[in-house]
C-alpha cells in the first residue's frame, strides 16, 4: 500500500516539482551564463561584498566568489535554491497528511488496508527520492551553466557533489518537518502555517547569527546553520558532525511523527 500511496503523492504534485526544481537549475545556469560577465568587474565589486561582509557568514567570505570554483558554488546557497528545497518537501508532506485529514480523506484511506505508518512510509518513499533531486538541482544547473561558458574543466566536480549531497541532507530535514508537522495538525492551513512559521524562524535564526555581533552561536539552533558549503569547498569533504545533526534530528522528528500517528484518535 505504501508503493501505491508515494506514486499517488508523485502524480498529484509532479507539476508544481517540475516547478520548484527549475528554481535552483535557473539559478544555476544564469550564474554560469554571467559569469564572464560579473568576473571581470572584479575590481569593481570587490568593496562592494566588503560592505557587505557583516551580513554574510565567515566561511563564505572566505570563498573567492571571483574564482570559477568560488562562483560556480552560489547557487548551492541561493536563497531560491534554499526555498525549493522547503517548497518541495512541503508539496510532498502536508497535502496528503494533514490536507487530506482536514477534508476528511484521510479517514477513508484509512478503512482500507492502509495503516497510519504505511501512510507515513508512504510519504517517505515519496519524499526521499525528491530530495536527492532537489539536492543536486543546483549542480546540474552549474554543469549546464559552465559547459555553456566553457568553464567545466576548472570546477572541483567532486566537492561539489559534496556540497549537493549537503544540501540533499537538508532537504530530508525539511522533508521530516513537514511530516511531524502534517501528522500533528488537524487540517492543511494549520500545517502549512505551523510549517512556514518553523522554515521563517530557521531562516531568521541563520541571518541574525552573522547579521548581529557577538551571535554566532545562533546558527546552531538552525538547520541551516549546519549547512556548510563554502566549509566544504575549502576542506574538499562533509563536515561530520554536521551532516550527523542534520540527519539525526531529521530521524528523531520521524519517530516522533510515527509515535504521534499512534497516539491520534482520529485520523
Amino acid at each position: 500500500m505504501s508503493g501505491i500511496i508515494s506514486g499517488w503523492i508523485w502524480r498529484r504534485s509532479r507539476t508544481g516539482l517540475i516547478l520548484v526544481t527549475l528554481l535552483p537549475l535557473l539559478v544555476g545556469t544564469i550564474n554560469g551564463i554571467a559569469w564572464p560577465v560579473w568576473s571581470k568587474e572584479r575590481e569593481v565589486l570587490r568593496p562592494v561584498l566588503l560592505r557587505l561582509r557583516p551580513f554574510v557568514r565567515t566561511e563564505v567570505t572566505e570563498v573567492d566568489i571571483f574564482t570559477p570554483e568560488g562562483a560556480f558554488m552560489i547557487p548551492f546557497q541561493h536563497p531560491l535554491s534554499l526555498l525549493a528545497c522547503a517548497l518541495a518537501m512541503a508539496m510532498l508532506t502536508l497535502p496528503i497528511l494533514a490536507g487530506e485529514r482536514g477534508r476528511g480523506g484521510l479517514e477513508i484511506l484509512l478503512t482500507t488496508r492502509l495503516t497510519r505508518k504505511g501512510l507515513l512510509r508512504g510519504v517517505l518513499r515519496a519524499a526521499l527520492p525528491a530530495a536527492l533531486c532537489i539536492g543536486h538541482a543546483p549542480l546540474l544547473g552549474t554543469l549546464i551553466g559552465a559547459a555553456l561558458v566553457g568553464e567545466v574543466h576548472a570546477l572541483p566536480l567532486a566537492t561539489y557533489e559534496c556540497i549537493a549531497l549537503q544540501l540533499a541532507m537538508l532537504a530530508c530535514w525539511l522533508m521530516a518537518l513537514g511530516i511531524l508537522v502534517g501528522t500533528c495538525a488537524n487540517d492543511g492551513t494549520r500545517a502549512l502555517r505551523t510549517y512556514v512559521l518553523v522554515v521563517a524562524v530557521t531562516f531568521v535564526l541563520d541571518f541574525s547569527s552573522h547579521a548581529l555581533k557577538g551571535m554566532d552561536d545562533i546558527k546552531f539552533f538552525s538547520p541551516l546553520g549546519w549547512y556548510d558549503p563554502g566549509v566544504i569547498l575549502q576542506s574538499g569533504h562533509t563536515p561530520p558532525l554536521s551532516a550527523a545533526v542534520l540527519l539525526g534530528t531529521a530521524l528523531l522528528m520521524l519517530f516522533t511523527a510515527l509515535d504521534a500517528a499512534d497516539r491520534r484518535i482520529s485520523a
